[in-house]
């Protein structure tokens, strides 16, 4: 093989392995990353209640599967980087580890979003 087609290949081969199905949370036909959703639950925890932009808040419900651990609320946007203030279009609810972890839409009459694998 020379140089330039041993080139080729190893580009196909690196194109081919960075074509992979990302997990994502469809949230009534907007898609949203699911690093994008991990980044905020990250922030969540990371953040005193209140600190940023009246985020996050501390749920005082109950919700199943999320154990005796606390449950934080947290806005997310579509647009790179992560929320900093303003309106709130989705939102998460979870704990610490992300055992629990659901994703809202707060558009229109708000909704549950719906997690996909990659």
């Amino acid at each position: 093989m020379r140089p330039f087609q041993l080139l080729s290949a190893i580009a196909v081969f690196i194109g081919l392995e960075t074509v992979e199905a990302a997990a994502y949370w469809n949230c009534n036909g907007t898609p949203i990353p699911d690093d994008k959703v991990r980044d905020a639950v990250n922030l969540a925890f990371y953040y005193a209640p209140g600190s940023f932009h009246d985020y996050p808040s501390v749920s005082s419900a109950r919700y199943r599967g999320a154990g005796r651990k606390q449950v934080r609320q947290f806005p997310l946007t579509t647009s790179i980087g992560n929320w900093q203030g303003g309106e709130v279009d989705f939102y998460i609810l979870t704990n610490i580890d992300a055992s629990f972890l659901e994703v809202f839409s707060s558009k229109g009459t708000g909704h549950k979003c719906t997690y996909f694998e990659g």
